[in-house]
C-alpha cells in the first residue's frame, strides 16, 4: 500500500477523487462554507455526529464531494490516542466496498504523533492475511493520501510511520 502526505484543508479534501474520504473532526472544529464543511456543521448541529473519539457518521455520494463514500469521525482533542481510536472505529469502511484509493484528512491542526497514528492505524485496519489461505482476498486499498494542514512539518514522522507499517 502506498501512503502519501499532502497539505490540504477540508475544501481540498472534498475535491480529491477517491473511493473513500475519512474526515477526522476534532472538538471545536469551525467548518467552512464548502460542501464537506456544511455536512459536518449540519451533522454536529443535528447531533448525528459527536466529536468524541470513536464516534462516526457514514455518508454516500455527498453533493459537492468527489469521493463516493464519506466517513466523518470524531477525534476529540486530536491527540494520538484519540486518532488511533477514530481510525479503529472506521476500520470496517476501509474494507467495505473494496476501496482502491482513500483520503484521510485531519480537519484542523494535527500533531506529528497523530499523523503517525493515522498511518499505522490505516495499515493495521486494512491488513488481510493471505500467506497460507487459499481463498483469501488481498487488501484492495492500494493508495492512501493523508491530508494535514502542514505536511512539511509532519514529513519526518510520517516517513517513519510508513517505514514501520511496510516493515511489519
Amino acid at each position: 500500500m502506498n501512503f502519501e502526505l499532502k497539505t490540504m484543508d477540508v475544501a481540498q479534501a472534498a475535491s480529491e477523487k477517491c473511493d473513500l474520504l475519512v474526515l477526522l473532526v476534532p472538538d471545536g472544529f469551525a467548518p467552512g462554507k464548502d460542501a464537506l464543511g456544511a455536512l459536518v456543521a449540519q451533522a454536529i448541529k443535528a447531533k448525528d455526529l459527536d466529536t468524541k473519539p470513536g464516534k462516526s457518521l457514514h455518508s454516500y455520494q455527498v453533493a459537492g464531494v468527489a469521493a463516493r463514500r464519506v466517513v466523518l469521525a470524531g477525534i476529540g482533542a486530536g491527540d494520538a490516542r484519540a486518532v488511533r481510536q477514530a481510525v479503529a472505529a472506521v476500520a470496517p469502511a476501509l474494507k467495505q466496498g473494496a476501496p482502491k484509493r482513500a483520503v484521510v484528512c485531519v480537519a484542523g491542526a494535527a500533531s506529528a504523533a497523530a499523523v503517525e497514528a493515522v498511518v499505522r492505524g490505516v495499515a493495521q485496519a486494512s491488513y488481510v492475511y493471505t500467506a497460507t489461505k487459499s481463498k483469501a482476498e488481498a487488501r484492495s486499498l492500494a493508495r492512501v493520501l493523508v491530508g494535514v494542514h502542514d505536511a512539511r512539518a509532519m514529513s519526518a514522522r510520517f516517513e517513519r510511520a510508513v517505514a514501520v507499517s511496510v516493515g511489519v
